[in-house]
């Protein structure tokens, strides 16, 4: 990357105790409730950034459905999360 900041995300959660589950580079455990984690478990459903033409460039992904399989075992649905997620956020700015 341009910035040279590629794990940034990575060592901020860890420094403030919340590593990433799978990511045991940076202190996060390989398992969770007896599941293993294939890999990092991180994953941007949706990014949104200016556009150097104005407005704003939005991106989504898929959930990875090695992503999609734990976060079910765990009781949690991924998809959902992500638009909660959002929701949450823009509730939040349009109460400010």
């Amino acid at each position: 990357p341009e910035t040279g900041r590629m794990h940034q995300i990575r060592v901020h959660l860890a420094h403030i105790g919340r590593p990433i589950l799978g990511d045991v580079l940076y202190g996060g455990s390989p398992a969770i409730a007896g599941h293993a984690a294939s890999r990092t478990m991180l994953h941007a459903y949706r990014l949104s950034l200016p556009h150097p033409e104005g407005g704003l460039f939005t991106a989504h992904a898929q959930v990875p459905e090695d992503y999609r399989a734990l976060a079910g075992v765990l009781g949690l649905h991924a998809e959902q999360l992500a638009e909660d997620s959002h929701s949450e956020r823009i509730a939040d700015k349009t109460k400010r």
